[in-house]
């Protein structure tokens, strides 16, 4: 079992990306508040600067998170500082001579106010808004491909080639331009098909207070998320654990916190609480990331049952430049295709790839032929062609061996999970009979 470990470096990492999230993605003044008051005790002390204070400060979550902690008291500590902030989330606006009346926010008002629906945001220590935090860092990233399948938020800012996240502060795309992608496309795809004649309908759903009806546990979520979509992650990385055993026990103490404030029929019952599932804290970063993934196969139904009049859409492009079969195939990825396979040049291309987990991809998927030919025809024939001016036709190479060539594709309904180039040699004799 391989053991990680997380340094203080990672940590000081972690805070950073945090208090740049709540500043730049998420407007929680709450968070805000809690960040600023957490920062000025390290500038208090003139005799250090402010990273030899947070290091010093940091050795409890140091320990906590690599499992140095040996008696638990230093979590236990953290956790008995959870509890929960208020925050309207609607209200009823004031009547005035029966009509509504406009809602001033930083104007005082003569009539009161009712508040319709709060929510219970989390309110804990920064320690444990680091501890999410790493845990979004080491084990959501690894999540990634599913959260970008059928979603436009939260989505990782990730260097493919590096293999990790982008240096920097930033955690994820920018909202805004995934909340654009997500209303242009749904639009303009359901233009194209009403101008083409065909049916378009767009879904809009609502959970009913989510967070708290949401029953999670950590580590077995994600344990059957890696195991049914073949994600290949090392669930079993002492790190990985110790930080979903972590964020497992924040969303419990969270829950037990807000039990009996919450509606009746959203109450977390006994069974929940013995295996271990429970909702989510409001304004805990990782609670965003395991929302979308608790929801990942819900989202694979809906399209399911969505796309009943095609399980699989296929589209075969036959067209001579690689750059065209590239562009087409993101372009349909966003219309619903499940699949592209390029053709024509009779050369299998070694560029198999699964589009923004949508779409599988190649850009040639081969030919079926003679591999003593030029692409299939006789050598000599094709010498002619390219070297006389007389346009003469092709002669098809029929020796022996012959090269096999297609392309593997498994789905999951029909989203593309895996793909696999063949690419095999065989003599007429290994696959028929002669009669």
């Amino acid at each position: 079992m391989k053991d990680s470990k997380i340094t203080i470096r990672d940590i000081y990492e972690a805070y950073r990306k945090l208090k740049n999230y709540y500043y730049y993605d998420n407007a929680s003044l709450t968070i805000r508040y809690k960040i600023a008051e957490f920062e000025q005790r390290f500038y208090e002390d003139g005799a250090h600067g402010f990273e030899q204070n947070f290091e010093a400060a940091m050795s409890g979550v140091l320990a906590i998170v690599n499992g140095d902690d040996k008696d638990g008291e230093q979590m236990e500590g953290l956790l008995k500082q959870i509890g929960f902030t208020y925050i309207t989330k609607s209200v009823e606006r004031p009547e005035k001579d029966g009509d509504s009346e406009r809602l001033i926010i930083n104007k005082p008002l003569n009539t009161k106010i009712r508040v319709k629906k709060l929510n219970m945001l989390i309110d804990a220590p920064i320690e444990i808004h680091i501890i999410s935090m790493l845990w979004t860092m080491f084990v959501g990233k690894h999540f990634r491909k599913l959260l970008e399948k059928n979603n436009y938020a939260y989505i990782f800012d990730y260097d493919e080639e590096d293999d990790d996240l982008h240096k920097g502060l930033q955690l994820f795309k920018p909202y805004y331009i995934g909340y654009k992608k997500w209303r242009d496309t749904a639009l303009d795809t359901a233009s194209w098909l009403l101008d083409h004649g065909k049916d378009a309908s767009i879904l809009c759903l609502d959970i009913r207070r989510y967070y708290y009806s949401a029953r999670v546990n950590v580590t077995d979520l994600l344990n059957c998320l890696n195991g049914k979509h073949e994600l290949g992650i090392d669930m079993q990385d002492s790190c990985v654990i110790r930080l979903c055993m972590l964020v497992q026990m924040i969303n419990h103490c969270y829950t037990m916190v807000i039990a009996s404030n919450v509606e009746k029929d959203l109450r977390v019952t006994e069974e929940d609480m013995k295996d271990d599932r429970t909702c989510l804290p409001v304004g805990l970063l990782s609670s965003a990331i395991l929302g979308n993934l608790y929801l990942c196969d819900f989202d694979d139904e809906i399209v399911k049952e969505l796309n009943k009049s095609c399980d699989i859409v296929l589209l075969d492009f036959h067209a001579e430049a690689t750059a065209e079969k590239q562009c087409f195939a993101r372009f349909s990825c966003e219309l619903g295709v499940n699949c592209v396979v390029g053709t024509h040049t009779h050369v299998q291309t070694a560029d198999e790839q699964i589009i923004n987990s949508k779409s599988a991809y190649i850009t040639d998927v081969g030919s079926c032929s003679s591999i003593n030919g030029v692409i299939g025809m006789d050598y000599n024939s094709s010498l002619k062609k390219i070297t006389s001016p007389i346009n003469d036709r092709f002669e098809v190479e029929m020796t022996e061996p012959y090269m096999f060539n297609a392309l593997e594709v498994v789905f999951s309904g029909n989203v593309p999970v895996s793909i696999k180039r063949i690419n095999k040699q065989y003599l007429k004799s290994e696959v028929c009979d002669e009669n």
